[in-house]
Parts: structure tokens; sequence; C-alpha cells
């Protein structure tokens, strides 16, 4: 991947303060002298005209911990690059595209079995780190597993969180900072428990257990990635683990809900739905295996069973949601013909996701219909109709005072194009203009290699909008609908 002169500056810009920062972009010309005592698949990395086969083999242990990060740097990884400061040891430099330019990520060289021997953090975590000393992105030095010398006690990083632990002997100076995201989010090990124990930290003082800190990681990080833009030259055979790692995935999953139990009991001193959270990740990503394998029709339905009870069960904790969740749950739920789960999702306060996003006015209005309030409904859609085809982009509307206004003429979000067009169809009580719009979301939405390898596709989502059409009469009900 090559970077202009603007983007390459913008990156050495943000570590300026390191001394003297010098980025090598691959592929290098093999006559290159690269520093001494580089990693050999570094190198590798640097040379290969593709960098990313070389890369997914460098990050082949953490197949079964990082599955979808793992599965994002097949898709999405541009290119690689070597970072020097004079402050610090070399770093290998991961480049990602998005529709605003060039994103980066940074690999710190890895640490030595010995280096790690004196750690009391869990060997299962430990591993990341004779593959990078830390992964981040390269502007904020977060966003990643933490360098070493960043696992600093909570109380250190949030000198200004009252955190809400249980009665006992953890507090935020037994708690090992290990990933953070800003000032928001942290995943940490209390050092105060055995075994150690994974908590998710937030700002506003709550702390919930973990299943597996790598699952939190793993979400955190593609949630984002996936993002993205996806190479254009990636084949079929590129984008898929193999058996070997599909067996190390399972064998992994199993050792997880083996542990489920002694952590639902942890949990329940915390409070929180961060268990449920994961155990939800973990069943969805079996469907999809069950689904990518061409497995057993009721094994995947119950897959998918199960992880929207544990959906239901981390809402009901307190546990995030988001509209876009909301919108994915509830076409799940019909999926599975679960009046009770679709009604749950469907009654979620609003107050727990409406963030004011174009995904929340769809909700919305998506829901009023379902629950019968067509005229509010008809009121949302008009917002959605606005956001979408006035002012040219998909965002949310600008504030009162008129700050953070979006730029006008920019490309219309086909997603949201055409989800506007579906709810406009509902609303009218158009079954032809719904038909094609839903048609339309059939063909683009639908298909596709990344559709086809997510945890929640869009085909599941759009039984939602299916269902509120049966229920007006819009459409008629389809064999294994």
């Amino acid at each position: 991947m090559q970077l202009d002169d603007e983007q390459y500056l913008e990156m050495v810009d943000s570590v300026v303060d390191e001394g003297e920062p010098e980025l090598l972009i691959g592929p290098v010309p093999k006559a290159t002298t690269l520093p001494a005592g580089l990693p050999v698949q570094w190198a590798r990395a640097l040379i290969a005209p593709n960098p990313v086969a070389v890369i997914v083999q460098m990050w082949k242990p953490m197949e079964s911990r990082l599955p979808r990060v793992c599965q994002a740097l097949r898709e999405r990884l541009r290119g690689v690059g070597l970072l020097r400061t004079e402050e610090r040891k070399p770093s290998l430099v991961y480049l990602f595209a998005d529709a605003n330019g060039v994103f980066a990520f940074r690999g710190y060289p890895p640490l030595t079995k010995d280096a790690l021997g004196d750690s009391v953090l869990p060997t299962d975590f430990l591993d990341f780190y004779q593959i990078h000393d830390g992964w981040v992105n390269l502007d904020s030095e977060d966003g990643g597993p933490l360098p070493m010398a960043g696992w600093l006690p909570l109380s250190e990083v949030w000198d200004d969180v009252a955190l809400r632990l249980p009665p006992g002997d953890s507090s935020p100076d037994t708690l090992v900072t290990v990933y953070r995201d800003g000032t928001e989010l942290a995943l940490v090990f209390d050092t105060s428990n055995s075994p150690i124990l994974p908590l998710r930290c937030r700002s506003d003082g709550s702390a919930d257990v973990l299943l597996d800190i790598w699952i939190s990681i793993d979400r955190e990080i593609a949630e984002f990635l996936e993002e993205m833009v996806m190479r254009s030259d990636i084949g079929r055979g590129d984008a898929v683990p193999g058996a070997e790692d599909r067996a190390a995935a399972a064998q992994r999953h199993e050792e997880l809900l083996a542990r489920a139990a002694d952590r639902r009991t942890r949990a329940a001193h915390f409070g929180g739905g961060g268990i449920h959270e994961q155990l939800c990740d973990l069943a969805l990503a079996q469907a999809r295996s069950e689904k990518s394998l061409g497995g057993d029709r009721e094994r995947v339905v119950a897959s998918y069973r199960q992880a929207l009870r544990e959906f239901c069960a981390s809402v009901d904790l307190g546990g995030d949601v988001s509209a876009e969740e909301i919108l994915d749950w509830f076409g799940i739920a019909h999926a599975l013909d679960d009046v009770a789960g679709a009604h749950f999702v469907a009654t979620i306060p609003v107050e727990m996701w409406n963030d004011e996003s174009l995904a929340a006015f769809h909700a919305r209005a998506l829901l009023c219909l379902f629950l019968g309030d067509v005229d509010h409904a008809k009121e949302f859609v008009d917002e959605i109709l606005g956001m979408t085809y006035d002012q040219g982009v998909a965002s949310a509307p600008k504030d009162d005072d008129g700050e953070d206004e979006p730029e006008r003429g920019a490309a219309i979000d086909p997603g949201a194009d055409i989800t506007a067009q579906m709810l406009d169809g509902l609303t009218r009580m158009d079954a032809a203009a719904f038909a094609e719009a839903r048609q339309r979301a059939i063909n683009e939405l639908t298909r596709g290699r990344a559709q086809q390898r997510a945890l929640l596709p869009w085909s599941m989502r759009l039984r939602g909008f299916d269902a509120v059409a049966l229920r007006y009469g819009l459409m008629r009900r389809r064999s294994g609908q």
C-alpha cells in the first residue's frame, strides 16, 4: 500500500514526540537494510508484495482467541510498515483504510518467555505477547492489548472514578489494566482473586465479571476493523480459516462453556451482564461456524436461540445495547419465531439505546410499527428521509445550536437508503414500494463474502421488517418464514 505525502506526514506526526520518526512502507526491496534483531516474520511481511499471508501465519496462535480480529486481518489489511523513533524500539505498523483515509495499528516487538516469566497474569493472556508486546491504535496508544509497561493499576489510570466493587479484597489498586478505550472502558485482571478474575470496568463506576478477556478484546477491536474497507484482491481461499483453526476454535468453545458455571457464580457478586454478553457472542460464533460448514439446521437454530437468551439476560442486568443491536435482535427473534423474545427486544427502554443516530431512528420507527403506533412511526420516517436525503449523508440531525452539521453532498450509505425506503413503504402501507426496497436489501445487503461470515448478517435483520409487513398485510408469508 502506498501513502501519499499527506498520509505519510499524518502518520509520523502522531509519534513526533518520540523523536525523529521514520516510517518505511512495505513492500521494501530485498536489498534494503533492516534493523538488526528484527523478528523474522516482520522482515518477511515487509518484503512480501502482499503481507497478509505472513501476518495471518504470525497471528495463528491467537486464531481461536481472536477469531474476528484475525478474519479482519485476512480481509482488510492493506499493508505493513516499519516505524522507527529515537525513544522506542522499531514497531510494525498495520495499515487499513476507510472512507476517511488511512488508519494504523502499531505492534511492538514480542517479549520472550523469560521476560513474561514473573507476570502473575494468566498464561492464556500472555501468549499474545510473544507476537507483540502490545498492539494499539497508532494515534491514541489504546484500543488494543496494552504494552506490558502499560499494565498499570486502574487507580492510576482512572484516578477520578469511584468504582462500585463488591465487599472484599478487590480495589482499584488490585485491578491490572491490560486494555483501555479512551476514558470510557477498561479491561482488567483482578489480582485479589484466585484464580485471577477478568473484569470490564466503565467510567460510570460499573464493573462486571467476564467469562474471558479475549472475547471482549476481540469484540472491541473487530467492531472497529469491520468498518474498514475490504481489499479488492481477496480470494475465497484467503478468507476462510482452515480445518486446524476450526478444530482449535471448537476446543476453546468447549473450554469456555465449562468455565461458565463458575463465572456465573462470581458474576452474581458484581452484577452486570458482561458474562451473558460473552456467552451470546460464543453462541453466535457457534451458529456461524455451523452454517459455514453446512451443519445441521437444528444445531444452528439452537445456537441462535441460546444467543438470544443470553442477549436478553445481558440487557435485563443492565448490559449495553445499541440501536444496531436492537434491529439485529428484533430480526433474529422473528427468524426464530420467538414471540416473547421479539416483544422483549421491542420493549427495551428507549433510553438504553437511543443515541439519536440514524440507526436509532430506524429502530424507533420499526418498533413503533410493530407495537401499532403508526402515527409516531410516520413522524420518525419523516425525520429519517430528511436525514438520509436532504443532507446527502446518513447521520443524526444537527444540534439545536447548529453544531455538528454533516457535510452536504456526501455519498448516501446504501444500507441507510434501503432501510429508509422499506420504512417509508411500511408507513405508507404501500406493498409494492416495500417489496421493491426489500428486494434491493436482498440484492445489495445480504450477499457477498463479508455478509456470509457476519455474526449478525443482514438477512436476519430483514426478518424484523418482514414481520411488520406481515402484520399489516403488506406481504405474504413465505415457506420457512
